[in-house]
């Protein structure tokens, strides 16, 4: 299930980061372009990519091992999932939340 998610909202970040970048490129977002926090806007979005990018990775790596290899790691391998689960559902989040404050501004 989180390879499901992970790539459907990997494709779904990849889309809005296109058509974000591609709307800043008009003269009405000068001003946002020549700010400091457009490398913000940047950052935010390879980080968000990368989190889901590593979710989907590390489940579909899991799905192809064997439960018995884990043994006594499996609670550690638990953890990371999770861990890697919430760093690219806060990243998503603080996406979605900045495009739709420049969206707003359009």
């Amino acid at each position: 299930m989180m390879v499901t998610v992970g790539t459907s909202l990997l494709g779904f970040i990849i889309a809005t980061v296109t058509l974000l970048f591609a709307i800043t490129a008009s003269e009405k977002f000068l001003l946002l372009r020549e700010s400091k926090s457009y490398a913000d806007l940047s950052k935010a979005s390879n980080g968000s990519i990368f989190w889901l990018v590593a979710m989907s990775a590390v489940g579909a790596t899991l799905l192809f091992i064997d439960n018995a290899t884990f043994g006594q790691h499996a609670a550690m391998l638990s953890g990371i999932m999770i861990f890697i689960a919430i760093q690219a559902s806060a990243g998503t989040a603080a996406l979605t939340w900045l495009i739709a404050k420049v969206l707003s501004i359009a």
